[in-house]
């Protein structure tokens, strides 16, 4: 159960407590701070986090009561409508409400999955953790990408992890994305770099700096020689491989922009709110009856 309808059915309970040990009137015996303390350890127990917003919301609630500005107990009566009921105007504003509220939590889970396939296929470990289970099957615990988008000036995408040779990566990568004429490119790259330095580059990449864009990455360049130590390749060598693994990170952050396009779609919103059954009022804002 997420976070929000946690908060709603223990905020509902507990005022529902509350109202009941006060005989539903105007004059209330329950004290402000038991009121506080009743939401605190019930959110607590719920594992509900307080951020500043139900704290507001919680606070607001006892003050009104509290002050005599409203009675514990009301009935709010209107009327509600599904969205393929609203007119256009209202489905528009239904819309904006779904994007600002309800977009989905870990919308970028599927690029992450698909850059980290596309990653081993060239060589590059952006895994932050390998898990080996008892049946053979390994899973990777996190993959290190880190984004921010999609309007200002310095959004990007960027990852931390190492680079090494692999082998048949030009092949392997048209089999996987045949029309991904991008990544073909940067499979060529590297083996064509890789070719000139007898397959031994390897390269490492953190994180760098405020921004999430590919140049806030500090990448290392090494040369592994005939025993096995790293010598530097040179300065041109390094700036080559360093551009095409950021070539790659941009690549990440083109799909991740194109799937959030996707999901943002008038398409996409108004099959999600379908689904879920949101219900809206006549002017297409957010019923306020909570289930």
């Amino acid at each position: 159960m997420c976070a929000i309808k946690t908060f709603r059915r223990t905020f509902n309970r507990v005022r529902r407590e509350i109202s009941k040990a006060s005989g539903f009137g105007f004059a209330f015996p329950v004290k402000a701070e038991d009121m506080r303390a009743a939401f605190r350890e019930e959110m607590a127990a719920a594992h509900v986090p307080a951020t500043p917003e139900r704290v507001y919301l919680v606070e607001s609630w006892v003050s009104r009561v509290t002050s005599g500005r409203c009675s514990m107990s009301r009935r709010i009566c209107e009327t509600v409508f599904q969205f393929s009921d609203l007119e256009e105007s209202s489905k528009e504003a239904a819309r904006q409400w779904y994007r600002e509220n309800a977009f989905a939590d870990c919308w970028w889970d599927t690029v992450y999955e698909d850059a980290a396939m596309v990653a081993d296929i060239l060589g590059i470990d952006l895994r932050t953790r390998k898990v080996q289970f008892r049946n053979g099957e390994t899973r990777y615990d996190g993959i290190n990408i880190g984004f921010s988008g999609f309007s200002c000036q310095g959004d990007g995408a960027h990852f931390q992890g190492s680079y090494s040779y692999a082998k048949g990566a030009a092949k392997a990568i048209r089999e996987y994305a045949p029309k991904d004429t991008v990544l073909h490119g940067i499979a060529d790259s590297l083996q064509s770099i890789q070719r000139n330095h007898f397959y031994k580059l390897k390269a490492s990449v953190k994180h760098s700096g405020h921004y999430q864009h590919q140049y806030c990455t500090d990448i290392e360049v090494a040369k592994e020689d005939r025993d096995g130590y790293d010598l530097a390749p040179g300065i041109e060598v390094e700036k080559e491989v360093s551009e095409i693994l950021r070539s790659f990170m941009q690549w990440i952050y083109c799909q991740l922009e194109k799937e959030y396009e996707f999901r943002n779609s008038d398409e996409v919103v108004d099959e999600e709110i379908a689904s879920n059954g949101y219900e809206f009022t006549e002017s297409g804002g957010r019923s306020i009856s909570i289930h």
